[in-house]
């Protein structure tokens, strides 16, 4: 059933420690399955993405002027997908601009007028950027950030005739080791240990993370809210490592706190205390620390002051 008047909206707050020389990168999303399979049609009425900075600078005395390189303004993408994939790694490769199947439909912000139609939609995905940045020594530097987008949009069902269907040819229904092989590739890894990233997903609600050393130590903590449509999901991209002036560090992703115990949280389709565990183990972190990581039981290094009153 088409869903009328939609919203999808996605905000996050992004900290990192002073001893971290370039930032997470700054991406997030939210997405919703439309009903696209019975016939529908979509139109875009606005998307727009907004930002904010807070930063502190801290060096010794007579060190030297260092230097920060940045980018622009945060931007926001709305993509209609027809003919998609209703699975966790048509998402994935969504989000990793790598989706080899389905019509795609771009809508860019900011946009505050109607869009021609779009028939047959399947999946409408709203992602949200912000440039990164990175300092050069001797400067260290502490920042947070808040970025948001939203997209409204309408969904209407399009009656249409009945259309007579071929069946699929013999070979593909007999094609044992084809269909074998997509099998394999859609289970999920056990953990992000293979991958430079990993994907965070989750229900609608609050969600907050931290990316954490082998020693218990936060090295960035973000909040994170998707609202809109009541099945809307979101989610965003983590590094499996951070550049510091101590060189390059593997962390895990840490479930800090979530809206409530049924808000679904997955990190890379796999519940959050199991991935944890298993990425805690691999980056070195003791019995105690690797229990405590998956309570969410984190040592902080961002300054609260900083953190919690950037965006009052």
């Amino acid at each position: 059933m088409a869903k009328g008047k939609t919203m999808l909206q996605a905000q996050g707050i992004f900290g990192v420690a002073q001893n971290v020389q370039s930032e997470v990168p700054s991406s997030l999303f939210a997405y919703v399955w439309l009903d696209g399979a019975s016939r529908n049609r979509v139109r875009v009425r606005e998307v727009s993405a907004q930002q904010s900075y807070f930063t502190g600078f801290s060096g010794p005395s007579g060190s030297g002027v260092g230097s920060i390189a940045s980018g622009g303004d945060a931007f926001a993408t709305l993509t209609l997908i027809v003919n998609g994939s209703r699975s966790f790694n048509a998402v994935k490769a969504l989000i990793k601009d790598q989706l080899t199947f389905g019509t795609k439909y771009y809508f860019h912000a900011p946009s505050f007028r109607d869009s021609p139609d779009v028939d047959g939609v399947d999946l409408a995905f709203l992602k949200v950027t912000m440039p990164h940045w990175s300092v050069v020594s001797p400067w260290k530097i502490q920042s947070a950030k808040r970025m948001a987008g939203h997209a409204y949009f309408d969904e209407e069902s399009v009656p249409l005739p009945p259309v007579k269907m071929k069946p699929p040819s013999k070979s593909v229904l007999d094609d044992k080791a084809k269909i074998g092989k997509i099998t394999k590739t859609a289970v999920a890894k056990k953990s992000g240990s293979s991958s430079q990233d990993m994907v965070v997903e989750f229900g609608i609600g609050d969600l907050s993370l931290g990316l954490t050393d082998a020693r218990g130590v936060t090295l960035s903590e973000m909040r994170f809210s998707v609202s809109g449509d009541p099945e809307a999901r979101g989610g965003l991209i983590l590094p499996l490592s951070l550049s510091t002036d101590e060189g390059e560090v593997r962390v895990t992703p840490t479930l800090i706190s979530r809206s409530s115990a049924k808000q679904s949280v997955l990190f890379d389709n796999i519940e959050p205390r199991e991935f944890v565990r298993a990425r805690a183990k691999e980056i070195g972190c003791s019995k105690n620390i690797t229990s405590r990581l998956q309570r969410g039981k984190v040592k902080q290094r961002l300054s609260p002051l900083i953190y919690f009153n950037s965006f009052a």
